[in-house]
């Protein structure tokens, strides 16, 4: 099966209103707009279904130290950062495994056309989370350009994904995440994998970046360094740091 995995995504977010919540750490990613939802739910928050995630994970391997079961019990400690929060409203539970070990043999780009399997495609709402476990990083080079799997890119491509099909009622139907194994190849990568897979799950679970102290993006006005103190935590940041006089700036 063929699908333009990209132009589908696109398509699906051009409905979507996104508001920004200034001065929080944090708000929804995604609200229900004029055009493709339901009138009911305009203005609403898109999340789960009950908040209920049911995900599944790849039939393969992420890397030599981290086998199919090792991965699993990865994936369920990332997922437990946010569902074990004191505050949270959500559940999230491998339920299965998907049909195939998902790698560069079913996942091709040729002549502009992506070919994936059918249980990771947008419509498949029967899996609604699917996991890749891309041991060496062609599926990664397969959706977002050759040598983007490399390992000096795993600051911004070990973990990607999210969002790629939503119901009018203002419910998100299907996510993607795909791991990227050249950067799980050693216990030293392991903390930042699973910082980055943390974070990427947020944005399953329909979160969104922080807008506060966009000043140090904008620098507009100044940034000082109270500004800068919380910002890493709270944005997704590119690998480089430029140090300034007054502490860390990120561009």
């Amino acid at each position: 099966m063929q699908e333009n995995f990209m132009r589908r995504f696109v398509a699906i977010l051009a409905g979507i209103v996104i508001f920004g919540i200034p001065a929080r750490a944090g708000g929804p990613e995604l609200v229900a707009g004029a055009s493709y939802f339901d009138p009911t739910v305009k203005g609403v928050s898109l999340a789960w279904a009950q908040g209920v995630i049911n995900y599944y994970t790849d039939q393969g391997d992420l890397s030599p130290i981290l086998l199919g079961a090792n991965a699993d019990s990865f994936v369920a400690n990332a997922f437990g950062r946010w569902t074990s929060t004191s505050t949270t409203a959500i559940s999230a539970t491998l339920v299965g495994h998907l049909a195939e070990d998902v790698s560069g043999a079913n996942v091709t780009l040729i002549n502009g056309v992506l070919s994936m399997p059918a249980d990771i495609l947008p419509s498949a709402t029967v899996t609604p989370v699917g996991i890749v476990y891309d041991d060496d990083g062609a599926v990664t080079d397969a959706l977002l350009g050759t040598g983007t799997s490399s390992s000096i890119y795993c600051a911004g491509n070990s973990v990607f994904g999210g969002i790629d099909n939503l119901g009018t009622n203002a419910q998100f139907l299907h996510a993607l995440i795909i791991m990227n194994g050249v950067c799980a190849q050693s216990s030293s990568q392991l903390p930042d994998l699973q910082y980055h897979l943390v974070r990427v799950i947020g944005r399953v679970l329909g979160l969104d970046w922080s807008q506060a102290n966009v000043t140090v993006i904008t620098r507009d006005p100044p940034p000082v360094a109270v500004d800068c103190a919380g910002f890493p935590m709270m944005h997704q940041i590119s690998s480089q740091v430029v140090r300034a006089g007054f502490g860390l700036l990120f561009e």
